[in-house]
């Protein structure tokens, strides 16, 4: 890949919408501002160690990110209090639940005090058996005791099953039409219209500094006619490539990834979109990993529709 598109891509912060897989030259200290304060960067790591922890079962680990008398109430409003007693519940969770998992997605980490914090996101947990697919929203508050920083209480609100299988194509018709986001000396200019006879929708993405015009990369969007969710791949001029799938959370969606890069890294991130009117997003890519290692998250970026955009290009 040229120097000057791993620039452009640095300067953006750029896995969007999943079309530009991430290179390892991103987790360089030009990225290192996207992860805010060191408490910002603590309570992340707190929910990276949780979801280490969840996903291997490890109770005894996820208690110890608790306070000593820290308190868990669940979606059903059942309240657990104290170290011990969430080990044992999530320890009698794991018993019953082999091969659960869980994704998380944080929104937002505001620091009230120099030693509290609250983090507010979205929770996406899967079962294995019976197979089932749960998403919802928490929010943690965390103290910081002896110079380390923990959870003194969280809650989650009632999880719902995955409205990911009833989404259809046209949720996404939105998506249509021409867009523009800008960053440090770059412009990403993306297009987006319907092919297949309306079974898909494909987008070219141009990025431009400026010295001029580098190569983009194309996205192909549509559904699962299997799974019946919502999935993409995305191609770039640099042999790297990837797929995504779709999900949605109130005005969020959610795009988890997984790709390569040209270099043969495997890469993996949440990118998500955040569905503020017909002509304005934000867009986000969380928990990203190249090679397994991980990568701080992005910042946040606007993505403006184009005042000349055709918003209501027609299904073929």
């Amino acid at each position: 890949m040229e120097a000057r598109h791993l620039q452009a891509i640095v300067k953006l912060g750029f896995c969007l919408l999943g079309l530009l897989v991430c290179h390892p030259i991103v987790a360089t200290a030009q990225d290192a501002p996207a992860t805010g304060s060191e408490v910002e960067q603590a309570v992340s790591e707190s929910a990276r160690q949780f979801v280490t922890a969840f996903n291997q079962a490890d109770a005894k680990a996820i208690a110890a990110l608790w306070t000593e008398d820290g308190e868990y109430i669940d979606e059903a409003g059942t309240r657990t209090v104290g170290r011990a007693a969430i080990e044992k519940q999530y320890a009698d969770f794991f018993a019953n639940n082999q091969g659960a998992k869980i994704e998380i997605a944080i929104n937002a980490i505001q620091q009230v005090s120099p030693d509290s914090a609250i983090e507010d996101g979205h929770s996406q947990l899967t079962i294995a058996s019976p197979a089932a697919v749960a998403s919802g929203r928490y929010m943690a508050i965390h103290v910081k005791q002896n110079g380390q920083w923990l959870m003194a209480s969280v809650r989650d609100s009632p999880s719902r099953p995955s409205s990911s299988a009833n989404l259809s194509l046209q949720d996404l018709a939105w998506l249509v039409g021409d867009w523009t986001a800008l960053g440090d000396g770059s412009e990403v200019e993306l297009d987006y219209d319907w092919m297949g006879n309306g079974s898909f929708i494909r987008g070219e993405t141009k990025i431009t500094d400026e010295k001029g015009p580098i190569a983009g990369g194309s996205q192909i969007i549509g559904k699962d006619p299997v799974t019946g969710h919502l999935v993409s791949w995305f191609f770039n001029a640099d042999g790297s490539h990837g797929y995504g799938e779709w999900s949605k959370q109130g005005a969020h969606w959610m795009i988890r990834t997984q790709g390569v890069t040209a270099e043969g890294l495997p890469t993996s991130s949440i990118n998500i979109l955040y569905d503020a009117d017909d002509n304005v997003h934000s867009w986000q890519s969380i928990n990203r990993t190249v090679g397994g290692e991980p990568l701080p998250r992005t910042k946040e970026i606007v993505i403006e529709r184009k005042s000349d955009s055709k918003t209501n290009k027609e299904t073929k």
